[in-house]
């Protein structure tokens, strides 16, 4: 599979190390990058995302969220697949990450086995579950009589990280609504089936998911490609010194 998709990823690799300048708005920030703090490295990749406007910010975004992930993949590595989705267009590479994104997804069962869900707790899971459903669909009557019941809002919270955002966020977005339909990204989407699930007690993607995330293809890639890899980044030269990335 690797050999199959390495001309595509050549190409790829070649646009993204054309773009080597770094804007002289965030050059400090950069310099005083330290690679036992993983979490500025994915903060700053944050900051220039949300303004970046020329391809040499939009690269340096995806340098910064690929070294986070090297330095702390527990923490960011998920995070950073996320981030970097809406930076790239090229339908392979998307491919990729979303292989990462199903491997980095950690899948327990957030719902007990035999009798040890007392009827509170399986209540609140499962409003919470039918709250996530209606955030997706705009329906912000459904949304908040959901939050009503006794515990739902407190399951919603407990998860909140892996959300497009808290209550009050969600809540704050269904307000802007003029129209039932859903106008979360396709990333935030995909997190709300992904908690779903989790919610459920599924213990595998389930094909509502997967074919969301894939648009309908069939899933090719089996085997996750590292970040590095995929972007040929050197994890390795994660300083930045005198205008350039350095060991």
């Amino acid at each position: 599979m690797r050999h199959a998709l390495s001309l595509t990823l050549v190409c790829f690799i070649a646009s993204l190390t054309q773009a080597t300048g770094v804007s002289t708005d965030f050059a400090a920030r950069l310099e005083d990058l330290n690679p036992d703090q993983s979490e500025a490295y994915f903060d700053l990749g944050e900051e220039i995302a949300e303004v970046a406007r020329s391809e040499e910010d939009r690269m340096l975004a995806i340098r910064l969220f690929v070294l986070a992930d090297h330095h702390n993949p527990v923490m960011f590595r998920r995070s950073s697949i996320l981030a970097i989705m809406p930076l790239i267009d090229d339908a392979t590479v998307h491919r990729l990450l979303s292989a990462n994104l199903r491997a980095a997804t950690v899948r327990t069962s957030l719902m007990p086995g035999g009798n040890h869900l007392s009827p509170r707790d399986s209540d609140a899971i499962m409003g919470a579950v039918d709250a996530l459903s209606a955030l997706r669909k705009g329906d912000s009557k459904e949304f908040q009589r959901l939050l009503e019941i006794d515990g739902v809002a407190e399951v919603i919270s407990a998860h909140s990280e892996s959300l497009p955002g808290d209550i009050r966020w969600m809540q704050r977005r269904l307000g802007k609504r003029g129209s039932r339909e859903s106008t979360l990204e396709f990333d935030d989407q995909i997190s709300t089936l992904e908690l779903q699930a989790e919610l459920l007690g599924s213990s595998d993607q389930p094909w509502s998911v997967v074919l969301h995330i894939e648009r309908g293809r069939p899933v090719t890639v089996v085997e996750p490609i590292p970040l590095s890899e995929i972007f040929g980044i050197s994890t390795s030269q994660d300083r930045w010194i005198d205008g350039r990335w350095v060991e």
